[in-house]
């Protein structure tokens, strides 16, 4: 694979530029703002800024930095395996390859694609722009949101374009622009509010542009009324395969890999190779190493040693470039943990100016006993020897946010000792406590035990808390009903509707296009809503339910004792008892709610109205424990938070 330069690729989509600027918008800026183009320099410093802008749009979108390849950059289209993004609903499903169509730009205006960390968001949405670049119908105007300012959208862009503030909207909205706004995770934290809250603006302002915004699942999303949601289709294992062999130009390490996985038969690694991310880390770490890993801890470790211990291939065999900073991998994996940490305390930062990570390296260095490094060699190490950071310009960041929480949650719980738990069960119960999912993931991976003992004992008290405080509602107590209850409410709340599919429907329909303000009581603390559409009977089943880590936490949990959760295929679809009792419910009604709080299950004492709600929630992908095997786990847990330790050290 032939490494590029996004200079020579922005150089290479210049006569693009000046193509679309002569054809496609000066045009139209003539036709609407003549005195604007008559002022030569005025017309000179529109046509370099808008020649400036959209080449390194179609330079930008044209490159891409992957671990494959030790961050050394590659053209997206020699390394991009299609996927699609789909509807998640059953009325109006709707799935696009993305690949060289403009399908989805076609159906759509605005278009938000939401899925965790690694799915290839951000390859998608440059994808996508080089798909319009290719069909000559709209002009990508692409903007990673973590460089966004917190003012006007859209005078954001015309500062971009070389416009004027005094060029009106409506003239912006003539131009057949498409606007990609990529990662709202990754908005700093103390601006995030505001932005997104522009970022709406913005879309209610322009209505009939084409408008995608991509970000992983966060509580500002709800903001966002009206966008048509997608998620990103896992890869299949042939797409992974397919995607192996791009990185290796089909050559003998893909194919030994390859045959490796099919002798694993899928051994707990279908969550690795059904995501772009894992792909990636697992080439870069099977050669170095042909081995493969099976727990997200062991990806990123052997990604790790495979970058600081790859040898320079314009060398001898075996050799090893020197670190710039003397480090050995022991002690360069220490500062990186806490640098790590520094970055998730700082509201997720992933990206620095040279000066700011000197300092913030200096800060770190400087405090950590027996260690003794230039923060500037260090710097040079992450962007060069070991290659975990990306240059870009004046800016210097994470090649991808998933790694700083990897070392982030390494340092949680190798370096905190007494202090894990303590710093667990805080960020279990901070506000943005859904943004460290990864988090929490990798954490459970790296040392169960600990995790067990302060997030799933959290988890598990709060069933606790939700059952004392129904018992303190209800003025008619039984235990069963009461369990079951708390079970429905653990991972927070939610809103059920059953529709009519012989009746025409306003909030079903408003539903499938997009607008989600049906379930506003779900949205007053600001909670990103997850949804789930399918069919009952003669009846369209919408859930609405907070994304809360309690929903990440159960899934953890379930991997490790699937016996103490409800079966999810309890229920399906075809049920003719689950049938019955939904007619029996709705009627001749075209529409019935059920807003599920303990308030308002408190005040229902119908069992069978209750196994209806616990019957319609199996749909929805959220592992609803048993309140009995919860009770059992936490006295284990209570019994001996050591997890053993103890016992093992009694005597010593």
């Amino acid at each position: 694979m032939q490494p590029v330069s996004l200079d020579l690729l922005v150089s290479a989509s210049i006569p693009w530029a000046k193509d679309v600027i002569k054809n496609k918008i000066l045009p139209i800026i003539e036709s609407s703002i003549r005195d604007y183009v008559r002022d030569t320099r005025a017309s000179r410093f529109l046509n370099q800024s808008l020649e400036r802008f959209l080449s390194n749009v179609k330079g930008q979108c044209s490159l891409v930095n992957t671990l494959a390849f030790q961050n050394t950059p590659v053209e997206l289209l020699d390394v991009y395996e299609p996927m699609s993004i789909y509807h998640d609903n059953e009325k109006k499903p709707y799935t696009c390859l993305i690949k060289s169509n403009a399908d989805l730009v076609d159906q759509f205006n605005h278009i938000l694609i939401t899925d965790s960390a690694g799915m290839g968001k951000s390859t998608i949405i440059k994808r996508i722009a080089l798909d319009c670049i290719s069909n000559k119908e709209y002009i990508p105007i692409y903007i990673e949101l973590r460089r966004a300012k917190d003012y006007d959208f859209s005078l954001q862009v015309k500062h971009q374009l070389g416009l004027g503030e005094d060029v009106s909207n409506s003239c912006l909205k003539k131009l057949p622009f498409i606007y990609l706004f990529d990662g709202i995770d990754e908005i700093p934290q103390e601006i995030k509010s505001k932005t997104v809250n522009l970022l709406s603006i913005f879309a209610n302002d322009f209505p009939d542009s084409k408008i995608i915004i991509t970000s992983r699942h966060d509580n500002f999303l709800s903001e966002l009324h009206g966008f048509s949601r997608f998620k990103i289709k896992p890869l299949e294992t042939n797409q992974a395969y397919d995607l192996l062999r791009r990185y290796d130009g089909r050559g003998p390490i893909s194919s030994q890999l390859i045959k490796g996985l099919r002798l694993e038969n899928g051994h707990n690694l279908n969550e690795f190779l059904a995501t772009p991310l894992y792909v990636s880390l697992l080439f870069c770490a099977y050669k170095f190493k042909p081995i493969i890993p099976r727990k997200k801890e062991l990806f990123y470790s052997q990604v790790f040693d495979a970058l600081y211990e790859s040898h320079d291939l314009t060398k001898e065999l075996g050799y090893v470039r020197e670190k710039f900073s003397k480090l050995d991998s022991t002690d360069f994996h220490q500062i990186l943990r806490r640098l790590g940490f520094w970055c998730l305390k700082d509201g997720g930062k992933i990206e620095f100016t040279k000066d700011d990570l000197q300092i913030t390296l200096h800060n770190i260095i400087s405090k950590t006993p027996g260690i003794s490094a230039s923060p500037s060699l260090f710097i040079q190490d992450l962007i060069e020897t070991v290659p975990l950071f990306v240059k870009e310009g004046a800016i210097i960041r994470w090649s991808h946010k998933s790694l700083m929480e990897y070392f982030a949650a390494m340092f949680i719980c190798r370096d905190t000792k007494e202090r894990q738990k303590e710093i667990l069960t805080k960020l279990y119960y901070s506000p943005d406590s859904i943004s460290h999912k990864n988090l929490f993931s990798l954490c459970a991976d790296i040392d169960y035990s600990s995790f067990r003992s302060s997030i799933i004992k959290c988890l598990l008290l709060d069933l606790i808390k939700t059952h004392e405080k129904l018992n303190n509602r209800q003025t008619e107590i039984k235990s069963d009903n009461t369990n079951t209850k708390a079970e429905i409410l653990l991972a927070g709340d939610s809103i059920i509707y059953l529709f009519d599919k012989d009746k025409e429907n306003d909030i079903l329909n408003n539903l499938f296009n997009g607008d989600l303000k049906a379930f506003n009581e779900l949205t007053v603390n600001g909670s990103h809503i997850i949804t789930t559409v399918t069919g009952v009977a003669n009846h369209w089943l919408v859930i609405a339910r907070e994304s809360t880590i309690k929903s990440e936490i159960l899934k953890i949990l379930n991997t490790r004792n699937p016996d103490y959760f409800h079966k999810t295929d309890r229920h399906s679809n075809h049920d003719t008892q689950l049938s019955f009792h939904v007619k029996m419910e709705v009627g001749e009604q075209a529409e019935v709610k059920f807003y599920l709080t303990d308030e308002s299950l408190a005040k229902i004492h119908n069992a069978s109205k209750i196994k209806l709600f616990e019957s319609l929630l199996s749909f929805e992908n959220t592992p609803q424990i048993k309140y009995q095997s919860a009770i059992l786990e936490l006295k284990q847990i209570n019994h001996d938070e050591s997890n053993g330790i103890n016992q093992l050290l009694d005597g010593f």
